[in-house]
């Protein structure tokens, strides 16, 4: 966590800086970091070497979490100043209840009924469908003129 926030915090501060559009154009980086993650963690999946899933795994996280630091970002830019905290505070609640709680539940129950490999797809097709989220909210963003 400590060398990828700050490195995708100057990249995102960096593009968002040359844009007039900072937010859409940091909801775009988030939601490309996710889909450029998408293939390593669908191969992590198929891969048979251990340390091939490891570096894919590692690598697809690393584009995942570099995200963190452009999305307090862009909560700062459009919260209301007094709600600041109190919005950070529950994008790290909902974060954690479906990251780390929900999440591992879903695999395990869906591994249940289609076996582990097809559920632990399923994530990649999961992150698949973020980034695409990600991008349409830069989409809508630009569209609505939503910037600080």
């Amino acid at each position: 966590g400590s060398c990828r926030s700050p490195s995708s915090a100057r990249i995102a501060s960096m593009l968002a800086a040359r844009s007039e559009r900072p937010i859409s154009v940091m909801l775009y980086f988030i939601g490309g970091l996710a889909l450029v993650a998408v293939p390593l963690l669908a191969a992590a999946f198929m891969v048979s070497s251990q340390p091939a899933f490891l570096v894919l795994c590692f690598l697809a996280e690393l584009l995942v979490f570099a995200g963190v630091a452009p999305v307090n970002s862009i909560l700062v830019l459009t919260a209301p100043p007094q709600m600041v905290t109190f919005v950070q505070g529950l994008t790290v609640l909902v974060l954690n209840l479906f990251g780390a709680f929900l999440a591992p539940i879903l695999i395990g129950r869906t591994a249940d009924m289609v076996g582990l490999p097809i559920a632990l797809q399923l994530s990649a097709i999961s992150l698949c469908g973020c980034g695409v989220v990600w991008l349409a909210g830069g989409w809508k963003a630009r569209k609505d003129a939503i910037e600080p």
